[in-house]
């Protein structure tokens, strides 16, 4: 467990960029899902 721990470390300071990108791109989703889910929730009423 602790090696992957180190290799994404090496990886994510070796890639910023693309770390970065996976990053916004999964809050955009999470945020993308969690309107959805509060707009069927209101239109379920």
């Amino acid at each position: 467990m602790e090696a992957t721990f180190e290799k994404l470390i090496s990886y994510i300071s070796k890639n910023p960029r693309t770390v970065t990108k996976i990053v916004a791109l999964v809050f955009f989703l999470y945020f993308l899902g969690y309107k959805i889910g509060k707009t069927m929730a209101l239109l379920d009423r």
